[in-house]
């Protein structure tokens, strides 16, 4: 690239800024004192080319516009390396908008405009980017360094920037396939853990519903003990009621006197203390001893009572075998007994009537028989004997029949004698059976009395044993009467802590509704954990299964890993290769130019192919270390560099000629070697043919193509000197 106009308008500190007729072959000095605007005019070209400065980023482009200004505008004329002649406008206004277009001049082209698009035009005319435009052909002030480690330029001369971006690309694909295996690595935890998990999914949908189950059951029983508890606030007061009834019942001893009756209260009792006991909540250890007490006197009762019914039992016997005999019940073997009064009094009465029956009949024949025997020796004529043998077969007959009516009767009146007999012996059993069944209703110490009286078997006996260890305080009534104002008095002082539980039991409602809230809402959880499992399950085989494809794309990943890292290997060792020919080659480029710009004191460099510089002394005939020389010296070394890399860019983008801007390069170099390098670099057909050269002056300028002399004035040129 050769420039060969730039105008310039409000760019930084020029207002206008103008260069025509600038030659394409030689050295163009650019000279002035500090703040002249020297180094502006590089700046303008590297704006015009790719939209920013070496000092300003395309974020901070707004600062070139010159103080007071709401525009800058570059324009920059220059020939490409295809000979071509293009030119390239580009503004920017205080608001920040951004312009660009250029032309071809010599083809008389359609104008190309829009940023990027012109911005990729550039490149591709040029063959290098902004990074490789400002460490070659644009060398900034104060920027002379003999450190090339990161060089774009050089990378892509060398080809370093193609087999860098492969080797960026294959670690990135390195990357990729690692943290695709790191994914399939998490999957395959996640996996084997959903196979783990999926092979107890039985055991686990039983404990969530064994636990769904336990908690419903637990929620039963809450509602069930709600339901208690309101029905116990209804419940305990009516049987507290009713309770002291039976306390007053108690305490005047009216109506529990028999063994029924006690039977009967110590049952109700019973009933409503275990009601009142099942209903209210747990008492403090003070009230539960006053109800404890109470339920012991009740038991106690009941034992012995129940004791007392073994009396009864004892005489059941007996009052079977009486039962069987008043026909109340069929013999058995435990009344095995030949006597049946009810029996015998039926058959007396049926031979009572018979008898009399037979009786009538007899008197009845006797008289017919007599009456007819009359009748017929009076009426009929019979002979003498034959009248008296008819006579005598009548009277015979006739006292036959009443001799039997008076059998008969006699023997009526004996089966009467004996039925009348039977019937006192069936009153006499009925009265004993009913002595014996009413005794349920007697007051207890009668009942008592009577066992002990009882005359036969051994009844008696069987009662003083039970009153001997039973029966205090049943043994009389007297002894009762007392027992049941005691235990009216305890009955009554157990009602206050019932009537106190009242209060407990609201409490305990209050309770049951929390835990209620609680336990829905666990169940709840619980029940959609179920639903949730039962939606994640899969089956162990389709597990298995995506188990055995993750772990073959992971190896499949692994391997390529392997087989990428084998081709970093060896595109590291190429681009060391790379390295060295590039270094090589550079080392005898500027070889070339290093003996003219160090007066023949120094020969050959020796670059390695990490860029590290050595020089070669013919005064100490060694390499010594870039460190060891003058500053002088070293600045030499660093143009012979970038004058060598300038070349080396110039052939690979196949630029037959080639501008480069030097922006004060000859820092700490006395006239003589000033002199010595601008000969140089005039004599030196290998170089860029288009060198802009800034220093602050010259003292023989001479030695130039074209003078730019800059001043404090915002306007160039007010003259233009040329050579």
């Amino acid at each position: 690239m050769i420039i060969k106009k730039l105008s310039a308008n409000n760019f930084l500190k020029y207002s206008s800024l103008t260069l025509d007729n600038v030659p394409e072959n030689g050295i163009i000095a650019v000279c002035g004192d500090n703040e002249s605007g020297k180094s502006a005019i590089g700046e303008a070209v590297c704006f015009a080319l790719f939209g920013r400065t070496y000092t300003l980023t395309a974020e901070k482009i707004l600062k070139s516009i010159n103080w007071g200004s709401d525009k800058t505008t570059v324009t920059l004329e220059f020939k490409a390396n295809n000979n071509n002649t293009y030119r390239i406008n580009r503004y920017i206004s205080d608001e920040g908008y951004l312009g660009a277009e250029l032309l071809c001049t010599d083809e008389n082209s359609e104008i190309l405009s829009g940023i990027e698009n012109i911005n990729n035009k550039i490149i591709d005319l040029l063959g290098f980017d902004f990074s490789s435009f400002i460490e070659s052909y644009y060398l900034p002030q104060a920027e002379l360094n003999l450190h090339y480690d990161n060089n774009n330029a050089i990378r892509k001369i060398s080809e370093l920037e193609k087999v860098d971006a492969i080797a960026a690309d294959i670690d990135k694909t390195i990357k990729e396939s690692n943290e695709l295996a790191e994914k399939l690595g998490e999957n395959l935890k996640n996996l084997e853990y959903k196979l783990k998990k999926s092979k107890g999914f039985k055991e686990r949908i039983k404990k969530l519903s064994d636990n769904i189950g336990d908690m419903e059951r637990t929620l039963d029983i809450i509602d069930k003990r709600r339901i208690e508890l309101n029905d116990a606030k209804t419940i305990i007061p009516k049987n507290i009621e009713e309770i002291k009834d039976y306390a007053s019942d108690l305490r005047s001893h009216i109506k529990i006197n028999s063994y029924s009756n006690w039977l009967h209260m110590l049952e109700f009792l019973r009933e409503k203390y275990d009601a009142i006991d099942r209903l209210q909540p747990e008492q403090n250890d003070n009230e539960n001893d006053i109800l404890e007490e109470v339920r012991d006197k009740i038991h106690d009762l009941e034992t012995r009572l129940i004791k007392f019914e073994e009396l009864f039992e004892s005489v059941s016997d007996y009052r079977e075998k009486l039962a069987v005999m008043l026909g109340e019940s069929c013999s058995s073997a435990k009344t095995d007994t030949t006597e049946s009064p009810l029996e015998a009094r039926n058959q007396l009465k049926h031979q009572i009537k018979n008898g009399r029956k037979n009786t009538l009949i007899s008197m009845l024949f006797f008289i017919g028989i007599s009456t007819g025997t009359i009748l017929l020796l009076t009426l009929a004529s019979f002979p003498v004997f034959t009248g008296f043998i008819y006579s005598i077969i009548g009277t015979a007959v006739s006292l036959t029949f009443l001799y039997n009516a008076h059998r008969l009767r006699l023997k009526y009146f004996t089966d009467k004698e004996q039925l009348e007999l039977v019937e006192l012996r069936i009153k006499e059993i009925q009265r004993r059976a009913d002595e014996i069944d009413s005794l349920i209703e007697k007051p207890l110490g009668d009942a008592i009395a009577f066992f002990r009286n009882f005359e036969g078997n051994d009844f008696a006996e069987m009662a003083e044993h039970y009153l001997n260890k039973y029966a205090t305080p049943l043994s009389d009534n007297a002894q009762i009467r007392n027992y049941c104002k005691e235990l009216a008095i305890c009955i009554r002082q157990s009602l206050e802590p019932i009537n106190n539980s009242l209060v407990l039991i609201e409490k305990e409602q209050e309770e049951l509704r929390h835990k209620k809230i609680s336990l829905s809402k666990k169940r709840a959880d619980l029940k959609e954990e179920l639903e949730q499992e039962k939606l994640e399950h899969i089956e162990p085989e389709i597990l298995e299964e995506e188990i055995n494809k993750d772990n073959q794309t992971r190896n499949k990943h692994y391997e390529i890993i392997r087989l990428l890292n084998i081709a970093t290997t060896e595109i590291a060792a190429f681009s060391a290769h790379l390295r060295f020919k590039f270094s090589k080659a550079i080392t005898a480029s500027a070889s070339e130019i290093l003996p003219a710009l160090t007066d023949n004191n120094y020969q050959s460099l020796k670059i390695g192919h990490n860029f590290d510089t050595k020089v070669f002394s013919e005064k100490k005939s060694d390499f010594m270390e870039i460190e060891e020389l003058s500053s002088g010296s070293r600045r030499q070394m660093a143009i012979a560099l970038r004058l060598a890399l300038c070349n080396a860019l110039s052939e690979k983008t196949g630029a037959e000629v080639q501008y480069i801007f030097l922006d004060e390069p000859f820092a700490f170099f006395d006239s003589s070697r000033v002199k010595s390098t601008i000969d140089s670099l005039k004599n030196n057909n290998a170089l860029p043919s288009q060198i802009f050269v800034v220093s602050q002056q010259f003292e023989d300028e001479t030695l130039f193509d074209m003078i730019i002399k800059c001043h404090n004035s915002d306007i160039w040129p007010p003259h233009q000197s040329s050579i």
